[in-house]
């Protein structure tokens, strides 16, 4: 009796060893991504006639765009879109072979929104082309996004509800069966049963679901899923709000990394300019979306220029790599495969087959599984938050201060206007022209141009920014200051503005508020 107890206790402690040991093995596969290999991902898109009025911006189409610019060169892509029928389907296409990432992109452009909805038949589309691609060592995805339930016509000669639910279960099954994660995007916000499909099919394969109701959440959605197969990164994130006025914001990376600069923005932008000591990066551009690539380690800061036809919202997201180089190219990569682990290596992975375990060992078995990897997690958690959870480094807003001293001289009439005086601390955080603080002193002064001509607060609280889009000239006392470049303006500066419209000059003297 007691052998038998012992030998029940020692079976019980053999497994909760392992079970802390090797913790991973209660992580479901289809979890989890390998950053060292490359990745095949297919963009299932329904273009049927309901998506002309839920996605008026295209913007299923902007996120085939955005992943061409967002995965490696070594990455492949393949995109599937359907109706009632399969409109267009592409093979994998790696995302280095730019003219035919081209050719892609000007096909999909050409393809209209109509037609019923067979859910089932694109989702089936797309794991057929993972199932049969010549690729098997490397992390596969879908995308699916659609805006409503399968609603076919009927008719003897086309397909059934019935058979387009099945394909959809049939692909669910095959993903499982294959650790295929299947990430679902639902335009619809009203439709329950729509979003809890997507939900639960999503759950089941290890994918993610959302519902994207306008450009920002689409486009910040699909980078996320994206940045789920890079290396390990930091981001950090800000948010502004561009408006009909050039604004700048300015970006500081405070140790030389690898990083990426995303903007986000609800609508289209008019103007964008990235301004940076080094040329050496690239921008990439969609609709909602611009992505800069520095193509090393950079260091320093980076100002950001930008305006919308009209005020909107939009995200800044600073990605900074922990890996200093780029993803491998996949020719170097040399990766075992399992079915490749010899026999005899193969054997010391499993359990010896002479042990059994009762369902009273069981029970105990789980009770001491959860026990240790409670313990675990708890503790691990106190030391991760103890020792490396990033602390935040940012600084409060700063805001615009000191006084500015104007005078304004009409040199064609000789007409001097009186000596102005604005405190900025009255003026808003985010900035003001100089066409709001002549209208706070109360002088109309017919100058079109005065609302080209920004001021901002300056992040170091010592002085502020200039930034204006004028063609007078402007200078800040000997130094020329160009269109759309940001100037600091350091205290007891002169800030000189000439119109050749009227022949009229603006004389600004900037002080601290101590020594006005």
């Amino acid at each position: 009796m007691r052998s038998g107890c012992l030998q029940r206790m020692q079976t019980a402690l053999l497994l909760a060893l392992m079970i802390v040991c090797l913790p991973v093995t209660s992580v479901r596969a289809e979890e989890v991504i390998n950053h060292s290999k490359a990745d095949d991902i297919v963009i299932v898109l329904d273009v049927s006639g309901s998506m002309k009025s839920n996605d008026t911006e295209r913007l299923s189409f902007e996120t085939v765009e955005l992943l061409m610019n967002v995965l490696d060169e070594r990455d492949r892509i393949a995109v599937v879109a359907f109706n009632e029928k399969i409109v267009y389907q592409s093979e994998l296409i790696q995302i280095g072979n730019l003219q035919e990432m081209k050719k892609m992109q000007n096909q999909l452009n050409t393809i209209p929104y109509s037609g019923d909805t067979d859910n089932g038949m694109g989702m089936q589309a797309g794991m057929n082309i993972l199932l049969e691609a010549d690729r098997t060592d490397c992390n596969k995805a879908i995308i699916f996004i659609s805006d409503g339930k399968t609603d076919l016509p009927d008719g003897e000669e086309s397909r059934t509800v019935e058979e387009s639910i099945q394909d959809m279960a049939n692909a669910e099954k095959l993903a499982k069966e294959n650790q295929i994660p299947i990430y679902t995007l639902g335009f619809s916000t009203t439709d329950t049963a729509l979003i809890d499909e997507l939900t639960a099919i999503s759950t089941a394969t290890g994918g993610s679901s959302h519902v994207c109701a306008g450009p920002l959440q689409m486009m910040n959605t699909v980078m996320d899923i994206a940045m789920l197969y890079k290396d390990s990164y930091e981001s950090r994130q800000m948010t502004v709000k561009p408006d009909e006025n050039l604004q700048t914001y300015e970006l500081e990376i405070e140790e030389e990394s690898r990083n990426w600069i995303i903007f986000q923005s609800s609508t289209e932008l008019e103007d964008f300019e990235v301004i940076f000591d080094s040329k050496d990066y690239t921008v990439y551009e969609s609709a909602h979306c611009r992505i800069i690539k520095p193509e090393h380690p950079i260091q320093g800061k980076m100002a950001l220029c930008y305006r919308a036809n009209q005020p909107c919202n939009a995200i800044i997201n600073c990605i900074r790599f922990l890996s200093q180089q780029p993803s491998p190219v996949i020719n170097e990569i040399k990766v075992p495969e399992i079915d490749k682990i010899s026999p005899t290596a193969a054997e010391t992975l499993r359990i010896p087959a002479r042990i059994t375990v009762s369902k009273q060992d069981q029970v105990m078995i789980l009770i001491i599984g959860i026990i240790v990897a409670g313990t675990i997690f708890i503790c691990g958690g106190i030391i991760f938050a103890f020792f490396f959870w990033p602390k935040d480094r940012r600084k409060p807003e700063p805001v615009l201060q000191g006084i500015l001293h104007a005078k304004f001289i009409d040199l064609k009439s000789k007409n001097e206007l009186p000596d102005m005086t604005w405190n900025l601390r009255e003026c808003p955080q985010e900035g003001v022209t100089l066409k709001e603080l002549f209208e706070s002193a109360g002088i109309q002064e017919d100058l079109p141009q005065l609302h080209q001509i920004c001021l901002y607060p300056d992040d170091n609280s010592n002085g502020m920014l200039l930034v204006h889009c004028i063609e007078g000239g402007i200078f800040i006392d000997d130094r020329n200051i160009s269109m759309n470049v940001p100037a600091h303006v350091q205290y007891g500066e002169t800030i000189y503005v000439a119109f050749p419209e009227n022949a009229s000059e603006i004389s600004i003297q900037y002080q601290k508020p101590s020594e006005a």
